[in-house]
């Protein structure tokens, strides 16, 4: 009887941890109080990412996790990453957490070298570029609500065409005598490319010519998607899967 309460015990006590959902939400912004729109949010748990956001164009974030340990890292192409580690000690169902990430200030406790973080936490750097493009491919696009419901057919249907080959592998190479990944991204008839040295420095081409980061997202990022999705005579033969690649 002794040994069946206590096993009542412990399972009524690992339902209660399970059960416990910290809800995280705050804000991103530069030290002159801009907000700054597109920054990732992931939450990981010992590497394993358990939830992603973008923020929004104020700058602010929410979302829920169900763990009580975990890591969330801010980052965005061309700024400073972020880390901040929570550890939640207090009994409650649902407990609330705030945080403020100054995006543009490299002396915060929070500023982390991207590469030596990713090494720690055993995460890819492929990997969160391939999220960072996901979550933005989930955005409207710029202007969407001004434009007419033909015109967005019309650049939908002309999207799906242009990524209807859409093809990325990654490799190891060396180049200018370091080690590198090199990521080339096959879209309509342009070959993107997208190489990472040892040290975590990027650089972008297009069709074997330097680019800026922006034009490279903005060009090998989908926009339309929820076009599409939203129209029943639009035949969808889109081959393009932006997930497969990327290994959990």
């Amino acid at each position: 009887m002794r040994y069946s309460l206590l096993l009542l015990f412990i399972f009524i006590s690992l339902h209660g941890l399970q059960a416990q959902r910290i809800r995280v939400n705050g804000d991103v912004k530069t030290r002159k109080e801009v907000p700054i729109q597109g920054v990732l949010i992931m939450a990981f748990d010992r590497g394993t990412m358990i939830k992603s956001y973008i923020s929004d164009e104020k700058g602010e974030y929410s979302f829920n996790v169900d763990r009580m340990v975990f890591d969330i890292l801010f980052y965005k192409p061309g700024m400073r990453s972020h880390s901040y580690s929570l550890n939640n000690k207090l009994n409650k169902e649902t407990q609330g957490v705030y945080v403020y990430i100054q995006m543009d200030d490299s002396t915060a406790e929070t500023a982390v070298n991207l590469t030596l973080w990713l090494n720690q936490h055993h995460i890819a750097s492929t990997y969160i570029d391939s999220v960072y493009t996901e979550e933005i491919r989930k955005l409207p696009p710029p202007q969407e609500k001004h434009k007419s419901k033909k015109q967005l057919m019309k650049e939908a249907l002309a999207e799906q065409k242009r990524f209807s080959n859409y093809k990325e592998s990654t490799v190891k190479r060396s180049v200018d005598n370091h080690q590198s990944d090199v990521t080339t991204v096959l879209i309509g008839p342009d070959t993107y490319e997208l190489i990472t040295s040892d040290k975590g420095d990027k650089k972008y081409f297009k069709n074997k010519k330097p680019i800026a980061e922006s034009t490279y997202h903005f060009e090998t990022t989908r926009r339309y998607d929820g076009v599409l999705k939203n129209s029943k005579n639009v035949k969808h033969f889109d081959k393009y899967h932006p997930m497969q690649h990327v290994k959990g």
